[in-house]
């Protein structure tokens, strides 16, 4: 339902929504799109086709550049400043990126041939991470997707690359997290005040 009001008040007019197993629980929570400002239909996968393989169900209906992202995160990704980021650098796929510091909490040894040359405690390590918000361009893909066949996005990312295709990274420094668990999502829903006092512009309703 954020996710949704994001993308309205970013100017989506029309959203699809790849469901699966109890997807019509969704269909009845979400509606048609009306009480959002547009328009909302619902792609069925008999079985997961993974984050781009659903796409090849919905080829026909896609604009010529348009996001896909995942429905378990809680964000203020400014979806303007993505898209025009996006068409701006002419690119195939543009995929939104976060920087995360991950804390290895044991003592860390690196060990060449049983002598250990260096021993670390508790070290922390910066990565840069998929959020799992995309813009892609529909004919960047046409080639790569296949009616019905999973394809999940890590596969299609290196196989475009080692075609040359142009992938870029849009950046985002606000909020993200990640509701992929049900620890996670517990947490957030334990937090949900606090982060609508501190990002006003989510549209979190208690």
């Amino acid at each position: 339902d954020i996710n949704i009001r994001q993308l309205a008040s970013s100017g989506v007019k029309d959203i699809i929504i790849a469901v699966g197993y109890l997807g019509e629980l969704i269909q009845n929570a979400i509606g048609d799109g009306s009480k959002y400002g547009l328009t909302i239909k619902y792609s069925y996968e008999d079985s997961p086709l993974g984050t781009v393989g659903g796409l090849s169900l919905i080829l026909d209906s896609l604009k010529n550049d348009f996001f896909v992202m995942n429905g378990d995160i809680l964000h203020n990704l400014n979806f303007n400043s993505l898209f025009s980021q996006h068409i701006s650098n002419q690119a195939d796929i543009t995929i939104t990126t976060y920087k995360q510091t991950h804390n290895i909490r044991l003592g860390v040894l690196e060990v060449e041939q049983e002598k250990i040359i260096s021993y670390t405690e508790k070290p922390s390590k910066n990565f840069i991470v998929s959020i799992g918000v995309y813009a892609i361009k529909k004919n960047a893909i046409e080639n790569y997707v296949r009616t019905k066949e999973y394809l999940d996005f890590p596969n299609l990312i290196n196989k475009m690359i080692k075609k040359d295709k142009d992938i870029f990274s849009y950046m985002h420094n606000g909020l993200w997290k990640d509701l992929g668990t049900t620890e996670d999502y517990i947490d957030i829903t334990d937090k949900l005040k606090e982060i609508k006092e501190t990002y006003p512009e989510i549209p979190i309703i208690l």
